[in-house]
C-alpha cells in the first residue's frame, strides 16, 4: 500500500488505483494541493511542455517519483497513467 495525502492505494490492484484516481474528478491539482504546489519550484509549474500535468499528478496526488522507465506507471498492476489537461475559456 501506497500512503499518499488523501489515503491510500494498493500498486497490485487496478481497481484501487482507479479508485484513487477518481478523487481528482471535478477538481484541479490546485485545488487539492495548494501548499505542495507552492513549494515546487517554478519551472515544475510550467504546463507547457508534453507530460507535464502527469507529471504533477504521479508526484503530488499518487506520491510517487515520476521517471522516464518504458515500463507501466503501475508495474505490478500493468497500469499506465494517462492524463489530459482542460483549459476552460471564456
Amino acid at each position: 500500500m501506497r500512503k499518499c495525502k488523501f489515503g491510500e492505494y494498493d500498486e497490485k490492484s487496478k481497481e484501487s488505483i482507479f479508485k484513487y484516481a477518481t478523487l481528482l474528478k471535478d477538481k484541479s491539482l490546485l485545488d487539492l494541493y495548494p501548499e505542495e504546489i507552492k513549494k515546487l519550484p517554478e519551472k515544475s509549474t510550467d504546463y507547457k511542455g508534453k507530460g507535464d500535468i502527469g507529471t504533477m499528478v504521479e508526484y503530488l496526488h499518487f506520491n510517487y517519483q515520476p521517471n522516464s522507465n518504458a515500463e507501466p506507471d503501475f508495474k505490478d498492476a500493468n497500469l499506465e497513467l494517462k492524463t489530459t489537461p482542460l483549459k476552460v475559456s471564456n
